[in-house]
């Protein structure tokens, strides 16, 4: 049975130098940590935590650790208090030393070394999260002697410092931001692999690296090992389970057409977090990254897209997200478009399409069940206040839009009652919102292009126009001062202070300007016919900017930005004094089939940012056609 030990010190309370408050706390985390119940890894029996000792009762410690019972192998000491780099070596400061005498008042990293030297544990594990740790390296002469190592046995060493030698650590009330991430890793909360039954603290420390490097902190870390795998804590993430992802994201030794360790990594860390934590962006950029490397192989990375997407698909069942799935289907999608072209990667586009299909008709159902029985039920945080008033008419319109993908897959073969159970959905949120069915956001943009241009390409002319008028009219009261995000809640304030008639005239900071959610409106104005009900009204947006970005490069429609397209910007009152005059900018042409078609608009969902505009000119090439009957705009 292999012996592992740990020694954690914290000290707070010092005789001769500024006490501190948190280091003690620190090291009862670490211990509690590592000695989890649950991961047992270090013989609690042989665990030593001390909490502000004097410097002979650190020694008396590593003294028994060390020498006094079996050995070692694996041993680790963590230590939170006053460091001090001085006459060339790092000294640990207990609660009895002083500034003036550290050789003989403190622990000298130096001594520490050589005790280990002796004793020869396997591996040993060194952490210190106090200010000048980086001065750990001016010991490493201690270490770093031929005779000492290279031989059969040679005991192995890692070290991680929480500051660099002329740096403070950082910390909070909760304590050291080192040691906050330290333990995250520890518990399992900070994901990092899934394939090793242990974590290397090396491994570890590169990552607490990298998190406190944006708060101008720089951890150092040191490790040498010749003889066996440095261990330092159970891996709480170690699973057996996934086997077939595993597999799939295994690269071969040829480094050429296959994804770094980085990139592969980057995919554990978001299947391991699902569904607590779902950020699409960084899903389509991770997945998309590897499957970019596989270059001409289109088996492989076929294999992998289709690998991962089940993967992802079990991770979510149960999740209380009603659209993740759907959602998650999209994001597939994104990041399939640029691989269409590839046998395996179109099919599996195909089978999601299907997927997504039925997500959203199972949505249609679901929506118009639950507003039927409580409107309430649709807001996320009922009772919300402010928020909701911004909030729920996006979530509103997006609804709409992701219940109109059944149809919009089903092209021209739409059966009847697919296109009437996309009619009854809309038609209920429009009875159990009315108010909120209003623009605030630009991210409204596309779900308003798709809903509109979907009900109209379907011949519910009368919803369309309901929706259109509403939407006009919130237009025209905010005279077109909207949020150009979701996110910025001082732009959402003032958003809904424009709609309220209670800001000035001009443009508050964080408005779209120009708005494409302005030209959708109008656009679709146009198309279903209302240029009598918008055109008398279009003076009370003299001033207001809209624009619309057109784009035939389907591959890249899902990259955050699309390299190729064109703005076309006007401005109300100098442009554009009739909505017909938008009908005069060229759309591009529409996805090539209809798998690409409902990619596009599933991305356009997804990442509202890009709308699909080729949608609203197939409802203006069908309106001149076969003109829609026109009757009467709601709200107008």
């Amino acid at each position: 049975m292999m012996m592992r030990a740990l020694l954690a010190i914290g000290c707070d309370t010092y005789d001769h130098v500024t006490s501190l408050s948190g280091a003690e706390r620190d090291a009862d985390r670490v211990f509690n940590a590592l000695l989890n119940a649950n991961f047992p890894f270090y013989d609690a029996n042989r665990s030593v935590l001390l909490r502000s000792p004097c410097t002979d009762v650190v020694r008396l410690a590593l003294k028994e650790l060390l020498f006094d019972g079996p050995k070692l192998d694996v041993l680790t000491i963590y230590f939170a208090g006053h460091g001090k780099v001085a006459n060339g070596g790092f000294f640990i400061c207990l609660r009895d030393t002083r500034l003036g005498a550290l050789s003989v008042t403190s622990l000298s990293l130096g001594d520490l070394f050589r005790y280990i030297n002796e004793a020869k544990p396997a591996q040993t594990n060194i952490v210190i999260d106090a200010c000048e740790s980086g001065g750990l390296i001016e010991d490493l002469n201690v270490l770093l002697k031929g005779t000492l190592y290279g031989e059969a046995g040679t005991p192995g060493i890692t070290l991680f410092a929480a500051s660099a030698s002329n740096q403070v650590a950082k910390e909070t009330a909760e304590g050291g931001f080192a040691t906050q991430a330290l333990v995250s890793y520890i518990t399992g909360e900070k994901f990092l692999r899934d394939d090793s039954q242990t974590l290397d603290l090396l491994e570890v420390g590169r990552r607490i690296h990298e998190g406190l490097s944006v708060i101008g902190q720089s951890p150092v870390m040191w490790g040498l090992n010749l003889y066996g795998p440095p261990q330092f804590c159970i891996n709480p993430n170690y699973s057996l389970n996934d086997s077939e992802l595993r597999q799939a994201l295994k690269t071969g030794g040829d480094t050429y057409d296959q994804p770094t360790q980085r990139e592969i990594s980057d995919l554990w860390k978001i299947h391991y977090t699902l569904p607590e934590v779902w950020e699409p962006r960084v899903f389509v950029d991770a997945l998309s990254a590897c499957l970019e490397a596989f270059g001409s192989d289109g088996s492989r990375r076929g294999m992998l897209a289709r690998t991962y997407y089940e993967a992802t698909c079990s991770r979510i069942v149960g999740s209380s997200e009603v659209m993740l799935r759907s959602e998650v289907c999209a994001a597939m999608l994104a990041a399939l478009l640029p691989w269409l072209h590839d046998a395996q990667c179109y099919q599996l586009a195909r089978d999601v399409c299907d997927d997504l299909v039925a997500e959203c008709s199972s949505a249609q159902l679901s929506i118009r069940s639950i507003v039927s029985e409580d409107r309430l039920a649709m807001l996320r945080h009922p009772g919300g206040g402010l928020a909701d008033l911004f909030n729920h008419p996006i979530r509103i319109s997006a609804l709409m839009a992701w219940t109109a993908l059944p149809v919009l897959a089903s092209g021209e073969e739409a059966g009847p009652e697919s296109v009437a159970s996309f009619a009854a959905c809309v038609e209920e949120l429009l009875k159990a919102y009315p108010a909120c069915i209003t623009v605030v956001c630009e991210e409204q943009a596309p779900t308003i292009a798709v809903t509109v241009s979907m009900l109209l390409l379907t011949g519910n002319q009368a919803l369309a126009e309901e929706a259109l008028g509403y939407y006009f009219s919130s237009l025209t009261d905010s005279r077109s001062r909207i949020a150009a995000s979701s996110t910025d809640g001082k732009a959402a304030l003032s958003c809904l202070a424009s709609v309220q008639g209670r800001a000035d005239e001009s443009l508050f900071e964080g408005a779209a300007n120009p708005c494409e959610a302005l030209a959708v409106v109008l656009r679709l104005g146009h198309v279903a016919n209302l240029d009598d009900f918008f055109d008398p009204y279009l003076w009370q947006l003299d001033g207001a900017a809209g624009v619309l970005f057109v784009t035939d490069a389907w591959a890249e429609f899902s990259a955050e930005r699309i390299s190729q397209g064109r703005n076309c910007t006007f401005e109300i009152g100098r442009d554009v004094f009739r909505i017909a005059q938008l009908a005069d900018v060229d759309i591009s042409a529409s996805p090539s089939d209809l798998v690409q078609r409902l990619a596009v608009v599933a991305t356009s969902l997804l990442f509202p940012d890009r709308v699909p505009w080729f949608l609203v000119e197939e409802a203006l090439i069908r309106n001149q056609q076969s003109p829609f009957p026109q009757t009467r705009a709601e709200g107008s």
